[in-house]
């Protein structure tokens, strides 16, 4: 049998509680522990490591902030039309690099 990937969602299924997979028999939690921002967003989650992955966001719904105050905290910049212009990682490993995203107009 192959790989299964199951969602767990709560009374309602209109929020996943965890995320497993299955394969040989042997099933991992690759997400667990959710928390909903209001009007359904996720604002954080469980790897199914014990660690946690947290997500920020600005007042017009798009990401800001992913893991914020973590070792590995990537901080998004967007142009005025909501278009992603820049990724930056602001603690080590990386230093402080940024990534510019490309400039042509979107399409589609």
């Amino acid at each position: 049998m192959g790989r299964s990937l199951d969602f767990e969602r709560n009374a309602c299924a209109c929020t996943v509680d965890a995320v497993r997979t299955t394969f040989n028999s042997l099933t991992t939690t690759l997400m667990d522990d959710f928390a909903y921002r209001p009007y359904g967003r996720a604002e954080k989650a469980g790897n199914g490591a014990g660690g946690q992955i947290a997500t920020t966001h600005d007042l017009r719904g798009r990401l800001s902030v992913a893991n914020p105050d973590m070792p590995r905290e990537q901080r998004f910049t967007y142009d005025s039309n909501g278009n992603l212009l820049a990724t930056r990682w602001t603690h080590p490993p990386s230093r402080g690099t940024t990534a510019l995203m490309h400039t042509m107009p979107r399409t589609g």
